[in-house]
């Protein structure tokens, strides 16, 4: 009797382990393993002209899922919006690109995009490694599909979503895609981001090569905290949707256009100029329409920050002027740029000249930023500071931020009170001049580095290299009698170093004989 209950308890348990191994796999019929190899298409009709080949087994019109490259035979493994055409009917831009696995980690040619048993989607390269995955193994993921509103999902026996690519955007959001509340996704696109900060602003920030992050533009300050804010598109219009975990605060719709036709298949994209744009996708004409842009419909394009490259005056969304130590130039051109401060001298100072009622789209807009100080004291924190490139100062409030960057689009189109078109009476802005003078203003010494002067260190550098050279000229002298061969002129002079204790003096020889 024993034996028998232990045999049916262990049956039971092998049914158990073996249903619990059956749901956590994925049927045959749904894996796959796909090459990427064969012949491109051409790119006419595609963003970027970039060549694409497309993953058969997810495709959803308008949505389709490929390998595509822009050159040199990298690819990315991306998600286009929009089908092409091919001929005299060919569209520029009318393939798009939505979102991609790998930005930062292209792969090669015969690639393998890998959808096996236990429910891992996988990018790997040709030599194997994996440079992507969706880190859904043993998850109990049964399926994957390309869904109508462009979201890439692996699902559950119960249709739930295990893993989706909504939780990670690139540089566009599609309907009903978000950026997350806590802070956990972002937009990227180059330079720029989109992302919601601690205090529960939608932030959109500029990082200039290794320096730190600088904010150019918040959104409207959302009261209460929130579980998300994503884009939407209905038959009426699109914008952006707070949806609250509050009980007490609803959640908001903030609709910017309503173009007056469906635009379900709209995208909202951080574009690498720092705006934010929506495109819509026609399909009854196969074609692309811009239909908003946050700058200027919103604010005024003078707060891009390189709307007027790395140095320039905007007004009225357009660059007018070329600031300088003399004055503003009647034109601005891509060749502006602050004038280049030259390598420091102990016996000169430093001077700045002044832009009234102009700040910059790089100055912070968190106030705890600023330092309350007077205008000579903060002249005098930038002076030590060979970072420094000039400030920005609040009259209203006495307060100061410094700037170590380019100073990028200088502006008088923005307010600080976040209204449209009103000239700021509260900021001006000090460029540190482009050369050393003791004549204007209170003098700043100005330092050259942190730990001291360049100019002596150079000197120092200099004195060093002299010294290595004739130890060097030293050693072949006495080890070799090493010669020297030179030409001037016609003539070609051969000097041998002469030994030590020879009895030959060095004098000096008229130019005219040499």
């Amino acid at each position: 009797m024993k034996n028998s209950l232990s045999l049916t308890f262990l049956f039971l348990c092998f049914l158990i382990n073996i249903t619990l191994v059956v749901e956590g796999l994925v049927p045959l019929s749904k894996t796959f393993k796909f090459v990427n190899q064969g012949e491109l298409s051409n790119g006419i009709s595609t963003e970027n002209n970039a060549q694409f080949l497309s993953v058969p087994q997810l495709a959803n019109y308008p949505f389709q899922l490929c390998f595509f490259t822009t050159g040199k035979s990298v690819f990315t493994l991306g998600l286009s919006m929009g089908f092409g055409s091919s001929g005299a009917q060919a569209r520029k831009d009318l393939r798009r690109w939505v979102w991609a696995a790998n930005t930062n980690r292209p792969v090669g040619e015969n690639a393998t995009l890998t959808f096996g048993r236990n429910g891992n989607l996988f990018l790997a390269n040709t030599d194997g490694r994996v440079v992507w995955q969706t880190q859904t193994a043993n998850k109990n993921v049964t399926d994957i599909k390309l869904l109508s509103d462009g979201n890439l999902v692996l699902l559950d026996k119960n249709v739930g979503f295990v893993w989706h690519s909504f939780d990670y955007p690139t540089d566009t959001l599609l309907n009903g895609q978000a950026i997350n509340g806590d802070g956990s996704n972002k937009l990227v696109s180059g330079s720029y981001s989109m992302v919601v900060d601690w205090q529960y602003y939608l932030t959109l920030s500029f990082k200039y090569k290794k320096e730190p992050l600088v904010i150019y533009h918040t959104s409207t300050y959302f009261f209460g905290d929130f579980a998300k804010v994503s884009f939407f598109t209905n038959s009426k219009g699109f914008g952006l949707f707070y949806e609250t975990t509050s009980d007490t605060v609803r959640s908001e719709k903030h609709v910017w256009a309503q173009p007056g036709y469906a635009t379900t298949l709209s995208m909202l994209r951080l574009d690498k100029d720092g705006n934010l744009r929506a495109y819509t996708y026609n399909w009854y004409a196969n074609t692309w329409e811009d239909t908003f842009s946050y700058f200027p419909s919103m604010q005024s394009e003078c707060n891009l920050p390189e709307k007027c490259g790395v140095f320039g005056l905007c007004k009225n969304s357009k660059c007018v002027s070329c600031p300088s130590s003399k004055g503003l130039m009647d034109s601005w051109s891509k060749e502006c740029k602050r004038e280049k401060i030259p390598l420091c001298d102990s016996s000169k100072l430093a001077d700045y000249y002044k832009l009234e009622d102009v700040s910059s789209a790089m100055r912070s807009f968190k106030d705890r930023d600023y330092k309350k100080m007077t205008i000579d004291e903060c002249k005098m924190i930038c002076s030590k500071d060979y970072k420094c490139t000039g400030f920005f100062y609040r009259k209203n409030e006495d307060s100061c931020l410094v700037a170590t960057t380019e100073i990028f689009t200088l502006t008088s189109d923005y307010n600080g009170r976040h209204e449209i078109g009103i000239i700021d009476p509260e900021f001006d802005t000090y460029i540190k001049r482009g050369y050393w003078g003791n004549q204007i203003g209170k003098p700043y010494t100005a330092p050259c580095k942190d730990t001291g002067n360049v100019v002596l260190i150079l000197e120092e550098w200099f004195l060093l290299l002299v010294v290595l050279v004739l130890l060097l000229l030293e050693f072949l002298r006495r080890f070799f009698g090493f010669p020297v061969t030179g030409k001037c002129g016609y003539v070609t002079i051969r000097m041998v170093l002469a030994p030590r204790g020879a009895g030959i003096v060095a004098t000096r020889v008229p130019k005219k004989v040499l």
